[in-house]
């Protein structure tokens, strides 16, 4: 890690995240995965065709569903230690200020991402057929491009991945956490788990039949493009993130000593 890297690092708490050199890289993939899905549509098709023999090779089998339970688990991890850790911010003095940058991150990624954008939003508007439903594969629905809101699907809709987007906030997550890692190998070797849980996942639910390869693969991105808009958002002097908060706890009527820099007032741990 450069010595820039370190000191931003040290700076921010989102490794590197909020840096403005991310948003380029992530545009242009953007546009690729956009242009490829638009103008060869038949691409889903071909990609779960290799996963479909009289029906879709992982379907009904039952080990199947506990190896994607097990792995999907595993991307929460990081999502629970954020939430242990707001539960033991909310009962010290300053409940607001004591929960961490990174931690207060992962929460957010996780309830904008999977949460609103992904289950609150398009899975249940878009209109997208899954695999399994479409005359392709054995069903009655109409296969549609990913990028065309349709109504060939009622709700729970197969645009985008839900599980792919949870891992791939996961991924992120362990992204963070094991930024402060000092042994290098440890700090590869979750990093290389995190990205070998999301690929399995993506790989499994284009098996299973439930998501189509563009479907997992806008999950991923729009999953990434959140983390780095929260990350820029993050980039605020604690002094300015301070008054912010006090503006609003009079707003809500929370009680003074909450945020106070009067006598007895214990430091607040800004992230």
């Amino acid at each position: 890690m450069t010595r820039y890297a370190q000191i931003h690092d040290r700076n921010t708490g989102l490794a590197g995240l909020d840096h403005p050199s991310l948003i380029r890289p992530w545009m242009i993939a953007m546009g690729i995965s956009a242009t490829l899905f638009t103008l060869f549509p038949g691409t889903d098709l071909w990609a779960s065709a290799l996963f479909y023999s009289d029906g879709f090779i992982l379907q009904d089998r039952a080990h199947i569903e506990g190896v994607r339970h097990a792995l999907l688990g595993l991307s929460l991890i990081p999502c629970v230690l954020a939430l242990l850790e707001l539960g033991i911010s909310l009962v010290t003095s300053h409940p607001i200020l004591m929960l961490r940058r990174h931690m207060a991150f992962i929460l957010c990624l996780f309830a904008l991402a999977p949460g609103l954008l992904v289950n609150g939003l398009l899975k249940r508007h878009w209109g997208r057929a899954r695999p399994v439903r479409t005359e392709e594969f054995g069903g009655q629905a109409e296969f549609t491009p990913a990028l065309e809101i349709t109504n060939q699907c009622g709700g729970n809709c197969s645009f985008v991945s839900a599980e792919t987007a949870s891992v791939t906030a996961g991924a992120i997550s362990v992204y963070l956490l094991t930024a402060r890692l000092q042994h290098r190998g440890w700090r590869l070797s979750l990093r290389a788990l995190a990205c070998l849980v999301l690929f399995s996942v993506a790989v499994m639910r284009i098996a299973l039949g439930r998501h189509f390869l563009s479907d997992v693969v806008f999950a991923g991105l729009f999953t990434l493009g959140c983390a780095l808009l929260l990350a820029r958002q993050g980039q605020v002097s604690p002094r300015k993130a301070l008054a912010r908060l006090r503006r609003r706890a009079r707003m809500l009527g929370l009680p003074a000593p909450l945020l106070s820099k009067g006598p007895g007032a214990r430091p607040v741990n800004l992230p």
